[in-house]
């Protein structure tokens, strides 16, 4: 007579066993998948700032190739050192440096070569603080200077200016430095403690 053979089944240790390893398993991949998202998102984040900043260095790179001496205009570069007073990060006072310099470039409208005043400075009227571009004419009022934008989210902004081989935080001399020291903090709009700090240093070449 056949004897019938019984399968043998999981026991209840067992089944507990697997599920605590792929509760384990499941844990620890979501961790790391967490990890990975954030590490990108960052990445990404920090990259747009970094092409923002090139974008900033490439439109002061501009000017500054065109400045143009007192001799020339009646004007000259000036530095002015200050430091927001209203608002902080992380209670340390902002950077607000301002420059002005007078430059001379080709209007993109009529095609004539003007002689004008160029000044940047950061507003921080709005809620994202934005870096500004203001044209005037050489001998211009600022106040009905044209304004034009030149990057959201510039944080801070520190300028510096060489003679001799000596860098000073601000110029207010009749003769041209020698070369103009940069250096800004761009955040994100939305997560602003999202931060890169980039400087670059402009020659001086004199008309």
């Amino acid at each position: 007579m056949n004897k019938i053979r019984k399968s043998k089944g999981f026991t209840l240790f067992e089944l507990l066993t697997v599920l605590a390893v792929l509760s384990v398993v499941t844990t620890i991949g979501t961790g790391v998948f967490i990890k990975v998202a954030d590490l990108w998102r960052v990445t990404t984040v920090r990259s747009q700032l970094d092409v923002t900043a090139r974008y900033v260095f490439d439109f002061m790179r501009h000017d500054f190739d065109h400045v143009l001496s007192r001799q020339l205009c009646g004007h000259t570069l000036a530095g002015e050192q200050r430091l927001e007073e209203n608002k902080r990060y992380k209670m340390v006072r902002l950077e607000d440096d301002r420059i002005s310099l007078p430059v001379e470039e080709v209007n993109s409208i009529t095609g004539l070569v003007e002689r004008g005043r160029i000044a940047y400075e950061i507003d921080r009227k709005g809620a994202t603080p934005t870096l500004y571009r203001l044209r005037t004419t050489v001998d211009g009022n600022e106040d009905t200077a044209l304004q034009q934008q030149v990057a959201k989210g510039v944080l801070a902004m520190r300028i510096e200016y060489q003679e001799a081989g000596v860098w000073h935080p601000d110029w207010h001399k009749d003769v041209l430095p020698e070369a103009v020291r940069v250096n800004i903090t761009i955040c994100d709009a939305e997560r602003t403690w999202e931060q890169i700090t980039r400087k670059t240093v402009f020659t001086i070449h004199v008309k």
